[in-house]
């Protein structure tokens, strides 16, 4: 492999020089302006990442503060549940001593019971406040409630005094007269 040789003269040697110099600035400048453009793509990308990082930042403390918020209140509405509980057991006391024979005084015992129980489980506030009101929304479909015929079935079981209300509900014709004598308030001739 031989070498071929050139000789120049000085004038090309410049000439050469000359283009490859503008040749490497014309190369730097384009070089030194995608090297702006990309720096500012870059600070561009990191202000996006920061303010992304910041959003998720704040969301976290804001779902944190609304997690707290709502374990704040299903923990009062469970005490409030367990005071309702309370209120409830004395109240089905008192009817049950009133009423010894009335079957709705089981059956409220009944519920009560179920309704400690989840009370006392270890659900979450959301479960147990949500299996509280199941239990009680499915007590309470049946018959509508129809407080003639809870009189009447109560009267049935405590008959024995000899009131009718059927007497009392249609009393006929009345005469005032014969009413105040009844009530004492005339004396009778």
């Amino acid at each position: 492999m031989a070498l071929s040789k050139t000789k120049y003269k000085q004038a090309e040697v410049n000439e050469l020089i000359a283009k490859a110099e503008k040749e490497l600035n014309s190369k730097i400048r384009e070089l030194t302006e995608e090297n702006k453009r990309l720096t500012l793509e870059i600070e561009s990308f990191k202000a996006r990442e920061q303010e992304i990082s910041n959003a998720i930042e704040d969301a976290e403390k804001h779902s944190q503060k609304l997690k707290q918020e709502a374990d704040a209140q299903y923990a009062m509405v469970m005490e409030s549940l367990s005071n309702f509980s309370k209120r409830w057991q004395t109240f089905i006391g008192l009817i049950k001593q009133k009423y010894p024979l009335y079957k709705g005084v089981g059956e409220s015992e009944k519920i009560k019971e179920k309704i400690d129980g989840i009370i006392l489980s270890n659900a979450g506030g959301k479960e147990k406040i949500d299996c509280v009101s199941q239990t009680i929304n499915e007590n309470l479909e049946g018959a509508p409630f129809n407080p003639q015929a809870k009189i009447r079935e109560y009267i049935a079981a405590t008959s024995d005094n000899g009131f009718n209300l059927q007497e009392v509900l249609n009393p006929g014709k009345l005469e005032l007269e014969d009413l105040c004598k009844e009530l004492g308030l005339i004396e009778e001739n």
